[in-house]
């Protein structure tokens, strides 16, 4: 699904007649799509702030990050860890067909993350690879969830869709997730990942967006894991859109 982007929408009127609420069910496919085919910056560079909370202490980690739209399909991004480390990650995403990833260490050469290494979690954090690319829809099959006929639910004072979202693949380390999806503005403010068994293993939300040349962007998103109440905190303390920062050959593996 995610570039840490997270958005989609789409607005339906309902009434109280049970067939007529049946026919109006908002198409799930349809409002990933929206969410997917948001427009989006050609190039970003940010400056983040990531904190992990584990067992009642917290460890504060800094990196900076470039990403740059190849095409519709693809999407360069490279990561550079400023505190503890150096350590980079470079990504290659798709919406259609498999993604690259690398990750190199000052001590030695990149070395490619495996293919299903989207749920491997990133930097000891409760974020998984996957969870950083959020606009992305392929890989999924979508449908609206609704209760008696009634789409719409609030969140935080706003009317919301809730749209579950199943993998199509068996090797995620969740049974699906549920977005919670922003009627007015096509946003995904929330999304939840379940278990088999239906148990809810850990909560990601929006927390903060701010406009950027008239950009949403996602500043400031917490993961919560359920269980333990442990979390992750990514806080973007810089953010350049269109930026003469980022060069075509920063997403070059061989000269990480």
């Amino acid at each position: 699904m995610k570039k840490l982007m997270i958005n989609s929408g789409i607005a339906v009127a309902l009434t109280s007649g049970s067939l007529f609420a049946e026919a109006a069910k908002p198409n799930g496919e349809d409002i990933m799509k929206k969410s997917a085919d948001v427009k989006t910056p050609g190039n970003v560079y940010t400056v983040v702030s990531l904190t992990i909370s584990k067992g009642g202490s917290s460890v504060e980690k800094i990196f900076k990050s470039w990403s740059m739209k190849i095409s519709d399909d693809e999407q360069h991004n490279l990561i550079e860890f400023t505190k503890p480390n150096n350590t980079k990650i470079l990504a290659h995403t798709r919406r259609n067909g498999n993604d690259d990833r690398w990750i190199k260490t000052s001590s030695g050469a990149p070395k490619r993350i495996a293919s299903s290494g989207g749920d491997q979690y990133f930097m000891q954090s409760h974020f998984a690879y996957s969870d950083l690319d959020l606009a992305r829809s392929k890989k999924f099959k979508h449908e609206a969830l609704c209760d008696g006929g009634k789409c719409e639910v609030d969140y935080k004072g706003a009317p919301h869709y809730r749209i579950k979202s199943v993998p199509e693949s068996s090797d995620s380390d969740f049974a699906y997730i549920v977005n919670v999806v922003k009627i007015s503005d096509n946003s995904v403010d929330k999304i939840e990942y379940y278990s088999k068994d239906g148990k809810l293993l850990r909560e990601l939300t929006i927390e903060e967006r701010k406009d950027v040349k008239g950009f949403p962007v996602p500043t400031l998103i917490v993961m919560k894991m359920t269980d333990s109440g442990d979390s992750s905190t990514l806080k973007m303390t810089e953010v350049e859109i269109d930026s003469d920062k980022v060069k075509k050959q920063l997403f070059d593996k061989n000269l990480l």
